[in-house]
């Protein structure tokens, strides 16, 4: 787990807690009492340990049997592999999650040339609850040898972004980033929407690479409409902004309602049913329904609202989640004075 920010992480001795510190050394997060066990609630030996700015859970899992849990907030329920997986792809190099979807970079596959690269895409509850099935193989249109597509990886909501730190648009190693929408090209179809470069790319930037040649760090990363790719070897980094849809600003809400829970502030029981409104609007805007959606938005506001009035929110808590709420309304209000404009 990478720990980015101001934020630094400290492992105790004994390796069964690490508490994450601001700026100025308070401790901000602690994570404690590690414990994990196998199916059959043998528990296994575990630590934690800190190194090169990522918290790393260490489990033994000799002769265990699966699914492990750890503490019991980690646990094991699939194994990802690549449908076609060969000897060398090196799979997992990098992987990234948003809600139920997941993509997993193979920075060595073949597919466009030795060491062209690839990455995929993966879906829960596919076939059976927890099921997570592969929906997609991803690679760059004009992919080549040598061009490690997949070295990093993104996503939120429909948006992916793949880091190609091998490319050679703007000469050798100079790096490029490729952003794949859901829905782009046919429906649930991950289309190739958009290629990126830096303006002033240059030889050995390594433009989409991870944050050093060892591999720890993070190349691209997107939230809603926001991209940031970086350059290691350059020394710099790169904003673009592209286009927010409804559904990727209520999956920003969610992450925002599952960071009261990470804070303490409020729990999984007590989010249930905002979460259940918030996925329920995207689910009716996939549909094409977009005033049950706004519906639904409404109902959120109103339990937010209950939640400030009985301040298990703070009013800039609430006020916070209110306002996103409203700017997605607003969106989808837009999308349809245009569509009544166009008839």
């Amino acid at each position: 787990m990478e720990v980015s920010g101001n934020i630094r992480a400290e492992a105790n001795v004994d390796g069964k807690a690490v508490t994450l510190r601001d700026e100025s050394g308070r401790a901000a997060l602690r994570y404690n009492k590690l414990m994990a066990f196998d199916a059959t609630g043998r528990e296994l030996a575990s630590r934690m340990k800190v190194s090169a700015g990522e918290v790393w859970l260490e489990v033994d899992d000799r002769e265990a049997r699966y699914p492990v849990t750890i503490d019991p907030i980690f646990s094991q329920l699939k194994k990802l592999t690549a449908s076609d997986g060969a000897v060398g792809d090196r799979f997992g190099d990098s992987v990234s999650v948003s809600c139920d979807t997941a993509v997993v970079g193979a920075s060595s596959d073949d597919d466009n040339g030795n060491n062209s690269g690839s990455a995929y895409i993966f879906k829960r509850n596919q076939g059976g609850a927890d099921q997570w099935v592969e929906v997609k193989k991803l690679t760059a249109s004009d992919g080549a040898a040598g061009d490690q597509f997949g070295r990093s990886v993104a996503i939120s909501g429909d948006s992916v972004v793949v880091g190609a730190e091998g490319d050679d648009d703007n000469g050798d190693n100079s790096g490029s980033a490729y952003i794949f929408e859901r829905n782009q090209g046919g429906a649930d179809n991950w289309g190739q929407f958009s290629k990126i470069t830096a303006s002033d790319g240059a030889v050995g930037d390594r433009f989409g690479g991870r944050g050093s040649a060892q591999g720890s760090g993070q190349g691209v990363a997107i939230s809603c409409d926001t991209i940031i790719v970086g350059a290691r070897r350059a020394g710099s980094a790169y904003i673009f902004t592209t286009t927010c849809s409804a559904q990727q600003q209520i999956q920003a809400i969610i992450q925002m309602v599952d960071d009261l829970v990470i804070q303490e502030v409020l729990t999984g029981e007590q989010t249930k049913g905002l979460k259940a409104k918030l996925y329920a609007a995207i689910t009716l805007l996939d549909q094409g329904k977009p005033r049950p959606a706004c519906n639904q938005l409404g109902a959120f506001i109103n339990q937010v609202k209950a939640f400030v009035n009985a301040r298990a929110l703070t009013f800039a808590q609430g006020q916070r989640l209110i306002r996103a709420a409203v700017a997605v309304r607003e969106t989808i209000c837009q999308s349809r004075r245009g569509q009544t404009a166009g008839r």
